[in-house]
């Protein structure tokens, strides 16, 4: 029987029994379609909240698993990074968009379902560098305060660093090194006491060395009796710990003349030295805008191996960033097609960082290209970094396998707008074995157009090395050769023997 529909306007529409049975079927197939949506997108956001908190963390427990926020890490409105024009249509320009809320740097690790919160308490440095042989000299701290003693003075007024290189570059002239063991920095003395046993072998029975060096020594009585290295020195000089021994040792100084001299030597040294001057300039830069550091590493399966490598580099290299570069802040970023995790930039890496760094393992992957891009365009959106505006910004990429082909142009462009607007620095290293080295496709270019470098890296040494000319400039690289080998003995210990201690103070 016809279905007849009578409209208000008076007409009438007659459907036969075929046409109402179509249109009844189209209605219902619009209808499951609607329905089958709805439950997709469901779904998907179920996902989404389930890799935004950890599903260890129970309602009950959620107040015990709060972020912890870093203490200089907390952003201000001042401290928003300059807006970038991202290439992609897929990603919205609100991410770039200056004066919105940043968001306080969290510690992040890396769950199945992607980032979470902490929920337990990170193992501390030394233990991790304990279980993985590192160092002895690990357990001293950066900031060691001096207490009750001697006045300290320096031999240069110039940076640690640039003082560090000079001690070094004295290594033959004992008077100095022994007037280096009352310098105000902890560590420096340290090393000075060290090169003092390695480069004077027969203080014992050199009588005229014995008699030129003790005023100066028993001048820093009160800081060789606190290190083994210092109480050897104490015991090869006759002097006690208490304060008797020789005479005619000063009591607290050494004397004027001595340290006057070895002063005049100090400062010709400096002005041999390659490249010291300009050196000076770029920590006093440092000091004065400050400089932020992101790692952005991949660790996927094929990782395994550099991410030893970087793990050696980073328990030395970061202490000594604290350590030696006033203002530095040193943050980390993982990923493998996605990023895994996020450590927010920190004043103070060697705690806030490292434990991270040392326990991160390598998995996945699988497929050759990896998330680069993802990772590059994370680091620079507003909230999920907190680059300060003034810094001098830098981002090292360390990485075995290139972005995919369908992004490298939207990488260059990403790279060259960050670098040219917002004052970024991008830098690629790229890693791998000897034997199959570790040059990456489209790295160069894309360091070429981030305004950073891009160098091959197959072991921890020069990993470090690198890390370094990418902070402070190719342009210092002559000196900065000389620096990790130092930095590498003075944190980690790395070298026993006496006559590897020699050649790198030749090096």
């Amino acid at each position: 029987m016809p279905l007849r529909v009578r409209c208000r306007c008076g007409q009438e529409l007659t459907l036969r029994y075929s046409e109402w049975v179509y249109i009844f079927l189209v209605i219902t197939l619009l209808a499951l379609l609607a329905n089958t949506t709805a439950v997709v997108l469901l779904i998907m956001n179920f996902r989404e909240m389930k890799g935004t908190v950890s599903p260890s963390v129970s309602p009950s427990d959620r107040d015990k698993a709060r972020p912890v926020v870093a203490k200089d890490e907390v952003p201000n409105e001042a401290e928003t990074p300059a807006k970038f024009d991202d290439p992609r249509p897929s990603v919205s320009s609100a991410s770039f968009t200056a004066g919105a809320e940043q968001l306080p740097a969290v510690e992040v690790e890396l769950t199945e379902g992607g980032v979470s919160l902490f929920s337990s308490p990170r193992p501390a440095v030394e233990s991790l560098l304990e279980q993985l042989e590192l160092l002895p000299h690990a357990s001293r701290s950066l900031n060691e305060p001096d207490g009750s003693g001697p006045p300290t003075e320096t031999l240069y007024d110039g940076p640690k660093l640039i003082r560090l290189l000079l001690l070094k570059e004295s290594r033959r002239d004992l008077g100095t090194t022994c007037a280096y063991m009352i310098d105000p920095d902890p560590l420096i003395r340290v090393a000075a006491m060290e090169q003092l046993l390695v480069e004077g072998e027969s203080l014992g029975q050199d009588a005229e060395n014995r008699r030129l060096l003790t005023p100066i020594v028993a001048g820093a009585r009160d800081y060789l009796r606190r290190e083994r290295p210092g109480r050897r020195i104490l015991e090869l000089f006759e002097l006690t710990e208490d304060g008797d021994g020789d005479a005619n040792a000063a009591e607290r100084q050494p004397e004027k003349h001595h340290w006057s001299a070895a002063r005049e030597r100090v400062e010709k040294r400096a002005a041999d030295l390659p490249g010291h001057a300009q050196f000076e300039r770029q920590l006093a830069l440092i000091e004065k805008q400050g400089a932020d550091f992101l790692f952005v590493l991949d660790t996927t399966r094929s990782m395994d191996r550099p991410l030893a490598h970087f793990k050696k580099a980073a328990a030395w290299l970061v202490r000594a960033l604290e350590w030696g570069v006033p203002e530095t802040r040193v943050g980390l970023l993982l990923y493998k097609d996605e990023v895994d995790a996020i450590v927010g930039l920190s004043p103070q890496p060697s705690k806030d960082l490292l434990p991270h760094v040392l326990s991160v393992e390598a998995s996945g992957g699988g497929d050759v290209p990896e998330g680069v891009y993802t990772a590059l365009r994370t680091s620079l959106e507003l909230g999920k970094i907190a680059w300060r505006p003034r810094a001098v910004k830098h981002v090292v990429i360390i990485a075995d396998q290139p972005s995919r082909y369908a992004e490298k142009q939207a990488f260059e462009s990403l790279a060259a707008a960050s670098h040219r607007q917002g004052g970024f620095f991008i830098h690629l290293l790229g890693v791998g074995s000897p034997s199959t080295g570790a040059k990456i496709p489209f790295f160069a270019d894309f360091a070429r157009c981030g305004g950073g470098r891009y160098s091959s890296c197959t072991n921890s040494a020069q990993l470090g090395e690198e890390a370094l000319v990418c902070l402070f400039g190719n342009d210092h690289r002559r000196l900065l050769k000389r620096l990790p080998r130092l930095l590498r003995y003075l944190f980690l210990n790395e070298v026993n023997e006496e006559s590897e201690v020699r050649e790198v103070s030749d090096k």
